[in-house]
């Protein structure tokens, strides 16, 4: 018995030395013990308590993030440009039908004046209250055009506004990306100085592509910029556009013909004066609208660059070149490698930055093309305005002349000349001045002559204009060579970049 108890004791000893030493083992495990080992890119690499993603996940974010600025950008440009297939069309009737009326009415005034200007009371007053009246309703035409357009303009400023892509929401939401992708950078840059150990060839590698990815970054925010300025100058000359043509309908139907109409009806010749002012108010509306519009997107684009420049900060200079350069160098770096020292997910994001450059490559031409094209019809406008609007002051200074200098004389005596015929002398009278009517109709007559080729020279305008226009759609839409089709590919070169980042499994 006493053997037994004396066994028990010394097992129940060993026992409890066995469970101490388990658990200083434990102890020195659970608190000494390295961190969990894991082989990439052909060297070991060490889990960070920084964060729960690795590098290349962290990579592929700020990469899908730089997709997505670009997509924005894209949509951006797509609704903040005139895409209604109808509106050259409308425009192309409200010109046609405004020159074609006014054409008829000055020529009324001037057939009628000239036939009946050295006898103006057999003038036929039905016929020259027509001539007013036509062009008044010629002018009215272009009124209500221009409230029709202003009108489906803001309507369709509405629906962009409601999608989330006008000026101001695609600002504020390219301002979310881009600190969206520097929180992103910077957290990269810390696994790779704090979190994360690498071969000194990966850390070269990983570098380089840091330097890529932050180009790519400011390359979208510059064209965000670009497309926000573009915005705001197209805008600006619209708006403006709209309040000059409705300047110019106006003053020309509504003080000019107005005018013009009442003093024939009312037989006060002297209200052809401020007809006349309304006429010059108008034609020089006309000669000034090319200039005024591009003065005005000008001080609109001025403003909006200088305004989302101080919001999206300080960009690198000369940043394409950096782009072609830093992308270079990672694709000698990785040429250099061994295959199985970075990963596959490294090769498909190479595919995404050459996908990124030749599609900031292709918006730089198309850019570079649309200015070309707004600076050459800049100069046909201008020189077709100068014609129409000079012709339309013209008349009206001529018009305002014949109103303000109508004065009523009194009739001068008739004057009898001597003259000798075969040795007899003879007195015989000379024909009598011409009176203020006569000289009334005559300026009137002269002022509506200089206008009809400016009428004339607005239809064929108008004509010419969408003629060029149908030709172009077609000639650009067989070539694939419209902006929207441009923009179409582009986004179909996103979807597939996106495509191409997703497919590996490290994303």
């Amino acid at each position: 018995m006493i053997f037994k108890t004396v066994n028990q004791s010394k097992l129940l000893r060993h026992s409890l030395a066995v469970f101490f030493c388990f658990q200083v083992l434990l102890y020195q495990t659970l608190c000494f013990a390295p961190p969990a080992e894991a082989v990439q890119g052909g060297s070991i690499a060490y889990t960070t308590s920084l964060s729960p993603q690795t590098l290349e996940e962290v990579t592929a974010e700020i990469v899908q993030k730089e997709i997505e600025l670009l997509r924005l950008n894209t949509y951006f440009r797509i609704e903040s440009t005139d895409r209604g297939r109808l509106k050259p069309w409308r425009l192309f009737l409200y010109n046609l039908g405004g020159s074609g009326v006014s054409n008829a009415g000055i020529t009324t005034v001037a057939a009628e004046r000239w036939r009946t200007w050295q006898r103006p009371k057999t003038a036929n007053r039905n016929a020259l209250k027509a001539g007013p009246m036509l062009l008044m309703i010629g002018h009215s035409i272009v009124v209500g055009g221009i409230l029709i357009e202003a009108t489906l303009d803001v309507i369709n400023d509405h629906k962009v506004k409601k999608k989330g892509f006008n000026a101001k929401a695609a600002k504020a939401r390219a301002l979310k990306l881009k600190n969206e992708i520097d929180a992103k950078i910077a957290e990269r840059e810390r696994l790779l100085v704090e979190g994360i150990e690498l071969s000194d060839r990966d850390k070269e590698v990983a570098r380089v592509e840091g330097k890529v990815l932050k180009d790519v970054r400011d390359l979208g925010l510059i064209e965000h910029s670009q497309f926000y300025v573009r915005a705001k100058r197209r805008r600006a000359a619209r708006d403006v556009g709209y309040i000059n043509g409705f300047a110019a309908a106006t003053t020309g139907g509504y003080i000019g013909s107005l005018m013009g109409l009442l003093a024939v009806s009312n037989r006060k010749p002297r209200l052809a004066g401020p007809a006349g002012i309304g006429f010059i108010l108008s034609g020089a509306h006309i000669v000034m609208a090319p200039v005024v519009g591009k003065v005005s997107a000008n001080i609109a684009g001025k403003h909006a660059s200088k305004q989302i420049k101080g919001e999206l900060g300080a960009i690198a200079p000369k940043v394409a070149e950096s782009f072609d350069a830093d992308r270079q160098e990672l694709q000698r770096l990785v040429q250099t490698m061994v295959p199985g020292e970075y990963s596959s997910k490294l090769l498909d994001r190479l595919a995404v930055y050459e996908g990124a450059d030749e599609i900031f490559e292709n918006q730089a031409k198309m850019n570079k093309g649309e200015k070309q094209k707004a600076d050459k019809e800049f100069k046909e406008r201008f020189l077709w305005n100068a014609a129409v609007g000079g012709t339309k002051m013209g008349w009206g200074i001529q018009l305002a002349n014949a109103g303000f200098g109508y004065q009523v004389r009194p009739a001068m005596p008739t004057v009898r000349v001597p003259l000798q015929f075969g040795g007899a002398t003879a007195r015989v009278a000379l024909p009598n001045p011409k009176g203020a009517n006569e000289l009334f109709s005559r300026r009137v007559a002269q002022g509506a002559t200089t206008y009809l080729p400016g009428t004339g020279i607005w239809i064929l305008d108008t004509l010419q204009a969408r003629a060029r226009g149908e030709m172009e759609l077609y000639n650009m839409g067989s070539q694939m060579a419209l902006p929207q089709q441009k923009l179409k590919n582009r986004l179909n070169k996103l979807d597939s970049l996106e495509a191409l980042l997703k497919k590996s499994p490290a994303s």
